[in-house]
């Protein structure tokens, strides 16, 4: 059965193969076994590397079989300014929310960052200081997370995956199933028709992503450890 997915908040940067190869391959599977691709934002991490250089990296592998999927690109806060013109591995851009219709069904994707009130402390990181201790948090992320510090991480991602649906729940139908991403936190709930894709980094045993049929959407889990389970 063809079908779309959905992958949000990859978060690329600097390519590192032993590190990442695990990850690419993977990616590339789960490209290749579908109908089209929607990325929903933070592909790649503009406060972590520059655009010449993502573009450039061993992640450009995964490029062709984008391309070859007629995927549609929804950036994100992450992403920065791409060169719309290339179509290095996308057929469509989008800033905002991508709607449309598959069984019947209508959907709206959107990254999710323009949604909750906590956005504005993007501008703080543009400072360039503080950017510079940005690499800093991704390795205290990757090896120093503590189970006590995973907790109280999950419950503050909860309350912006429940800020998100409050305004959602105002922009939408009740029909329309709303597809965001943003907070890393996976998450599907029916009753509001809510589904966040979570994040897909396999280095950190976190992989979630959205497939879309003819009879509705799933949210696919592949790790739920802390400090995303559910």
């Amino acid at each position: 059965m063809t079908h779309e997915i959905v992958i949000s908040d990859t978060h690329f940067g600097p390519y590192r193969e032993k590190r990442d190869r695990n990850r690419l391959e993977y990616l590339r599977s789960l490209i290749r076994g579908s109908d089209r691709v929607i990325i929903n934002g933070d592909f790649w991490d503009n406060w972590w590397i520059n655009y010449h250089d993502f573009i450039n990296s061993g992640w450009s592998e995964l490029f062709r079989p984008l391309r070859e999927k007629n995927t549609v690109y929804i950036t994100g806060n992450h992403d920065g300014i791409a060169r719309t013109k290339n179509k290095l591995f996308w057929d469509v851009t989008v800033r905002n929310a991508f709607q449309f219709k598959r069984g019947g069904i209508g959907y709206a994707v959107l990254h999710g960052h323009t949604l909750d009130s906590w956005r504005h402390a993007d501008q703080l990181v543009e400072h360039r200081f503080i950017r510079s201790l940005y690499p800093i948090g991704k390795w205290l992320q990757e090896h120093a997370l503590t189970d006590g510090f995973s907790n109280r991480l999950y419950r503050l991602y909860k309350t912006w995956n429940e800020e998100q649906k409050t305004q959602l729940d105002k922009r939408y139908n009740p029909s329309v199933w709303k597809i965001v991403g943003h907070t890393h936190l996976a998450e599907f709930d029916t009753q509001r028709r809510y589904i966040n894709a979570g994040m897909i980094d396999t280095h950190l045993k976190r992989a979630s992503y959205v497939e879309i049929h003819d009879n509705g959407p799933r949210l696919v889990h592949l790790f739920t450890p802390r400090p995303f389970e559910q």
